[in-house]
């Protein structure tokens, strides 16, 4: 039985990054459908939003700024405005608030929920405490926050960001590092939890997946790393099996394989959901092809602990890719992923049922 607490769930909704927007989406209808009334609190977080966000013309302060205009700026605004309709379709989203109005509106809410991606990374957010609950008085609690990684821990961070998450009345956290840090920093217990997007399993994903793309057979490729490895191993792959490439993108091109631009979530979900094969570098490509059953291998390029205990907790160590490795392909054993996606979605879904004292 839902509860009447009425709940706002803050995390990084306001980007142009489909993991960050599947993310928000996934949370709020969890908890929206099973738990309570709620709505996504929508901050505008300075730094994501100078970093993330298209900029208009009269925002552009450099050379590089400008180049990126000219180069990506048509295709990125045509992402963005892809990704805030179904915003705006599938969420109840609140109005913008800021620093100075945050803590006004937020009295509204009976629980703030503060969710997933990495925002409980001031080197991400530019030292912003928002998303420590640090304007509110109500029930707080969190579900799959990460740290993304020990920046934290370097200096005088530390003992702000504790004194704030001693206050929180739950924990739940994305990764296994961000256990011992909660608990170092505040010596409150927190538990592991999946990712947002694996609480809804695929049958619940396949309404936002837009028709096959590609008639053909095709490996996907999704992020490139610095060193090569996703597209050398893609190629390499390629070969082997007789498969064209293709790789997602809506900035700047992947050299030697077949470039997709890709603007809108459901076009995005399906490359994944038909592809015979997924090579990543991607947290959210990789975390897909979980969720839909592909074969796939993933190169974990930064915030390594998210990778890491997914990989871990899904028993899928031996797909990770190293500059040097030449893949055999093999087939995976998802059923023995299968079951432990169960097992890991059931504990987190028991969480949230202690979080909203759920009634079954």
């Amino acid at each position: 039985m839902k509860s009447n607490i009425k709940t706002g769930i803050l995390t990084f909704n306001d980007t142009n990054n489909f993991g960050s927007l599947l993310q928000t989406y996934a949370l709020y209808k969890v908890v929206s459908e099973k738990y309570s009334g709620c709505e996504i609190v929508n901050y505008r977080c300075k730094e994501l939003y100078d970093r993330e966000i298209p900029k208009p013309v009269t925002r552009l302060r450099s050379v590089r700024d400008i180049y990126r205009y000219i180069r990506y700026h048509s295709r990125q605004q045509k992402k963005y405005s892809k990704l805030c309709a179904f915003a705006e379709k599938n969420m109840k989203i609140s109005p913008v608030l800021d620093k100075n109005s945050i803590s006004e509106y937020s009295a509204k809410y009976d629980m703030v929920m503060v969710g997933s991606d990495i925002v409980w990374g001031l080197d991400i957010t530019g030292e912003d405490y928002t998303y420590f609950l640090d304007f509110c008085n109500v029930k707080k609690c969190a579900y799959a926050s990460s740290f993304g990684s020990d920046y934290i821990l370097r200096d005088d961070r530390r003992e702000k960001a504790g004194e704030l998450l001693k206050q929180f009345d739950m924990i739940a956290v994305r990764e296994e590092d961000a256990r011992g840090i909660v608990e170092k920093i505040s010596g409150k217990k927190a538990e592991t939890v999946l990712d947002p997007t694996l609480l809804l399993d695929r049958e619940a994903w396949k309404k936002h997946i837009s028709p096959r793309r590609e008639a053909q057979s095709y490996i996907l490729t999704y992020f490139e790393d610095e060193k090569g490895v996703v597209k050398d191993t893609a190629v390499k792959l390629s070969e082997k099996l007789g498969l064209p490439v293709y790789n997602i993108s809506s900035g700047k091109p992947m050299k030697g394989v077949n470039n997709i631009a890709v603007y809108s979530l459901e076009d995005f979900l399906s490359y994944i959901y038909y592809a015979d094969l997924v090579v990543t570098a991607s947290y959210h490509g990789m975390a897909f092809s979980v969720n839909f059953g592909k074969d796939f291998y993933y190169f974990n390029r930064c915030h390594k602990s998210r990778m890491d205990t997914l990989a871990d907790l899904m028993g899928i160590k031996d797909r990770e890719l190293f500059a040097g490795r030449d893949v055999a392909y093999s087939s995976m054993d998802h059923d023995a992923v299968n079951e432990k996606l169960e097992i890991w979605r059931k504990k987190s879904y028991d969480y949230l049922d202690r979080v909203f004292e759920y009634e079954k």
